[in-house]
Formats: structure tokens, C-alpha cells, sequence
């Protein structure tokens, strides 16, 4: 399944529980083994604390799926963030 972005979404991300890093971050954790699937996952994308995307992603499925949209969506709309559900 694709990811659905929502660049112009209005959803402020509002929530307490996650832990909000730079998608650059996140893949760096991914690609070091510091994050694995076992650890949790990310559930929401952001974009200037703007929710553009909610959907489950994994580290394996970062690395094997979706790392390479979410880098190309960064640089065309800028940094963007993930939040991370430790479990």
C-alpha cells in the first residue's frame, strides 16, 4: 500500500504519547538498527506540525518501502516529521 499525503492538511498534531523526530532522524535509527520492528513504529508524517499522512510504518517498511517517497516528498515541501510509538 502507498502512502496518502495531504500537504495542505490543517490538523495540528496534538498528541502527548509520541515521540516527534526529523525524518532524517528517524531513517538514521532505522538504517543503524537502533529502531526495529519489535521496538514500535511511526504512525503519522508531519509537515510544519501539520498531520499530511496517518498509517502505520515500521522500520523495515521505512527501509524496504518507503524511504524513498518520503525523501523525494521532503524535498519537494521541506522537513519533514514522524512520530515514533515506542511499544
Amino acid at each position: 500500500m502507498a502512502l496518502q499525503f495531504n500537504v495542505n492538511s490543517q490538523e495540528v498534531f496534538n498528541n502527548n504519547f509520541g515521540d516527534v523526530m526529523s525524518l532524517n532522524e528517524f531513517i538514521h535509527f532505522c538504517e543503524d538498527e537502533s529502531f526495529i520492528d519489535y521496538d514500535g513504529y511511526v504512525s503519522e508524517v508531519l509537515l510544519n506540525k501539520k498531520v499530511i499522512c496517518i498509517q502505520t510504518i515500521y522500520p523495515s517498511e521505512l527501509l524496504n518501502k518507503y524511504k524513498k517517497d518520503l525523501l523525494k516528498l521532503q524535498g519537494m515541501v521541506g522537513d519533514l516529521q514522524v512520530v515514533w510509538y515506542n511499544r
